[in-house]
């Protein structure tokens, strides 16, 4: 992973860390997020 792409994530990392409950489950319900398990294949 290259320094730009870890400062993406990062960056990425801290916006969801921002989100309210209220927020996330909105996006779950949209599926914007999908929860992916370790030994799921995708």
């Amino acid at each position: 992973m290259s320094q730009k792409e870890l400062a993406g994530f990062r960056a990425l990392a801290k916006a969801y860390e921002g989100l309210n409950d209220v927020q996330i489950q909105q996006l779950l319900d949209l599926r914007e997020f999908v929860e992916i398990h370790h030994d799921q294949k995708i």
